[in-house]
């Protein structure tokens, strides 16, 4: 899929920083970006639909890891449970 606005991006940009750092800044060039008094960027947007977002960016992460193991690895790497691999 894509993003089709600069809006939508940046929203994504928090939801992205949420899962994978637990924060809510973001990469300096986010558009609508703004510098905090620590230095950090930030999105001007409410939280709310960044926070919406999470659900399902961790299933599109996770289903992403899960056919990207299968293809380089075989079916068994993802569902057998004597693997050694962290979803998340």
């Amino acid at each position: 899929g894509w993003v089709s606005s600069a809006d939508a991006a940046a929203m994504l940009a928090v939801s992205h920083s949420l899962v994978e750092r637990g924060a809510i800044d973001v990469p300096p060039a986010t558009a609508g970006a703004y510098r905090g008094p620590d230095g950090r960027s930030y999105s001007k947007y409410p939280i709310g639909k960044s926070i919406a977002n999470v659900p399902g960016l961790v299933v599109c992460k996770a289903l992403t890891k899960a056919a990207l193991l299968q293809l380089c690895f075989g079916p068994e790497s993802v569902f057998d449970p004597c693997t050694k691999i962290e979803f998340l």
